[in-house]
């Protein structure tokens, strides 16, 4: 799977939630840009991050 593709999960996913890039960055301690980051398929997150996010947003990836 691809930055892009994870980013794309991962805002469809909050988005679902009805979370803001903020909201997440809160949840799983990080910025607003890194969330931002992702979303965007210029970073991916490590696996301790990817864990959170699953965590917090999970039955939505």
């Amino acid at each position: 799977m691809t930055k892009r593709q994870i980013g794309k999960k991962i805002r469809d996913a909050r988005e679902l939630r009805g979370y803001t890039q903020r909201d997440v960055a809160r949840m799983i301690h990080v910025s607003q840009g890194t969330v931002a980051a992702w979303e965007q398929g210029l970073h991916a997150p490590d696996l301790m991050k990817l864990a959170n996010i699953f965590r917090e947003l999970g039955r939505f990836l």
